[in-house]
Order: C-alpha cells, then structure tokens, then sequence
C-alpha cells in the first residue's frame, strides 16, 4: 500500500507534467505555472549554490537553465521524471561552469607545469572533468587554493622588475617577448627569470604542498 508520501510525489508529478503538456500544447503561461507553482526557480538557484557555484554566477545560470528549459520542454517525451531530467541540466551546467574555471586557471597559469610537479597537475584536474563522477567543486577549489599562493608568493617580491618579469611569464610570454615589452636585454630577462622562478618554486612548495 502507498504511503501518504508516495501519493503527494505521484499526485505532484502528474501536476507537472499536465503543465508541461499544457505548455507543449501552445500554453505560454503554462510554463511560468510551472516555475513558480513548485518553485524550481529556487531549486535551481539552491542546486547551484550547493555545489559552490559562486551566487552571482548561479543566478546568471539559473536563467540560462531556464531558457533551455523553455526550449527543451517543447520536444520533452516523458521519459523519465521532469525533476530528474532538470537535474541532468543543472548537473552539465556545474560541469561547464568548472570546466570554465580550470581552463581559465590554466591559461593564467600556463608555465606553472615547468616549475612544480605536483601529484595532480593542472592538467590532470582539468582531464578529470571529463568524468562525470569527478569531485568538481574539491578540484576547482585546489586550484583556487594554487591561484592564491601563486598571488601571495608574488606579492612578497620586494624587486618590481622581478615580480613583472615572472607575472608576464607566467601569462604565458617568453622571454624574448618580456624583453621587448619592458625594453630590456634578453640576458636581462633571463637572469631575472631565472631568480624569480626559483624564489616561487620555493614559496609555492613551502604553502602548498
């Protein structure tokens, strides 16, 4: 025998997809019902938020997951329930959302790789968000963790021309592209690279592992 419980979630599934074929049978406002009725607005937004998306971002994605909605519901066949099938897309958006992340580190961080090695390289965190089973939020946050040493270690750079010479390397330029860019000698950047490089390695590996 069905509990209580069991008729309200059955009783509240059918509701939803009535609106659903409603809106898939040219009611607008059907739609609308739907989000605000049973507060997937708000389930949404809380979804995101519980995986650590950043509020400002999960208010953007909110709206973009329901757009897709809007578009995705038209062609929805009832395969399976409404909330399960939303929750894939709230699922992917997480997944975009630190992918997006990763790769934006590690094109700020491109060299890094040449001067640490640690276990898990930026490159293998950003390998492991291809697995859907992957611990997205711990990953990103790791490498937030990395951003943030890396930022602190350059601000204890007390030489300017030092701590310039290893930011614009550390983007990604070489040396003959720092030298130019500051007016320098190319032996100039070395020297000065080369000491940046050692002094981060130090600090890096003394704050992070």
């Amino acid at each position: 025998m069905a509990s209580p419980r069991d008729d309200a979630k059955e009783l509240r599934a059918e509701a939803v997809n009535k609106l659903i074929r409603d809106y898939q049978n040219g009611d607008c406002n059907a739609f609308n019902r739907l989000m605000m009725q049973y507060k997937y607005w708000q389930y949404i937004f809380k979804a995101l938020c519980a995986k650590r998306v950043p509020a400002a971002d999960a208010e953007d994605y909110t709206q973009q997951i329901c757009m897709r909605l809007m578009n995705g519901l038209k062609t929805f066949r009832f395969q399976c329930a409404f909330e399960t099938y939303l929750s894939s897309i709230i699922r992917n958006q997480v997944i975009n959302h630190y992918r997006r992340g990763l790769k934006l580190i590690k094109r700020q961080f491109l060299s890094l790789h040449e001067l640490i090695s640690p276990d898990e390289t930026e490159e293998r965190l950003i390998d492991r968000l291809a697995n859907p089973n992957a611990l997205l939020p711990d990953a990103a946050l790791r490498l937030q963790e990395l951003h943030r040493i890396v930022g602190a270690c350059l601000e204890a750079f007390k030489n300017k021309t030092l701590k310039l010479i290893t930011c614009l390397w550390l983007y990604g330029l070489k040396q003959r592209q720092i030298a130019v860019l500051l007016q320098l000698s190319p032996g100039g950047v070395g020297s000065n690279l080369y000491r940046g490089q050692t002094r981060l390695r130090s600090c890096i590996r003394k704050n992070y592992f």
